[in-house]
């Protein structure tokens, strides 16, 4: 598609820990595959590609972070200009489910409009190191108003990656929608008003 027919571009940063699987989440969405040797993300990789939501032509980017303490600052910068994120944990390592939290308040604390999240629970194929219940999860999801995932990178069961993705990408155009549809009405009131205000 060329970038004539493209309506809409939706932006999606990927947060959490280092080594919850963001990388090969996105590796499953965008390209069908697992990498047993992914190194770890290294700053900030980038990734889009074109779809259809709701019969409207959209460019989908995804901004991969790092997990690690020290590129969080280049994180926070993209919780500025973002429709959503998507918030990873592993749930073999309870650990990476307590940090949400400051992810979370980091999201809150830097976003400079209304973005939203999804909570995704990366792993689900490793059944017998689960740490972190599905209830659990659902939970506080719920309590931060957030959509929530569960998934594996690696078997992709159920088409459980490509769901999560879709279901952020779907909910963040439809957002922008109603928001555009909104600023062309506030704009046609004002210019109503600004040329009764003339005659």
């Amino acid at each position: 598609m060329s970038d004539d027919n493209v309506e809409q571009v939706i932006k999606i940063v990927m947060v959490g820990e280092s080594g919850v699987g963001k990388t090969n989440l996105v590796f499953r969405f965008f390209k069908d595959k697992f990498e047993h040797t992914q190194a770890p993300t290294i700053g900030m990789d980038f990734s889009a590609t074109e779809l259809d939501i709701d019969g409207h032509r959209i460019r989908a980017q995804l901004w991969d972070t790092a997990g690690q303490e020290k590129y969080k600052a280049i994180a926070r910068q993209y919780f500025k200009a973002v429709h959503g994120v998507l918030l990873v944990y592993d749930i073999c390592n309870r650990n990476t489910f307590a940090k949400v939290k400051s992810w979370l308040n980091d999201i809150n604390e830097n976003k400079t409009k209304d973005v939203l999240v999804m909570l995704v629970g990366n792993k689900i194929d490793l059944i017998e190191r689960r740490e972190v219940p599905t209830a659990e999860g659902e939970r506080f999801a719920q309590e931060h108003k957030m959509f929530f995932w569960e998934t594996s990178a690696l078997t992709n069961q159920d088409n459980c990656v490509h769901q999560a993705f879709m279901t952020i990408i779907r909910e963040c155009f439809r957002k922008a929608m109603v928001e555009h549809a909104a600023e062309l009405e506030q704009r046609e009131k004002d210019e109503r008003a600004s040329f009764r205000a003339s005659e």
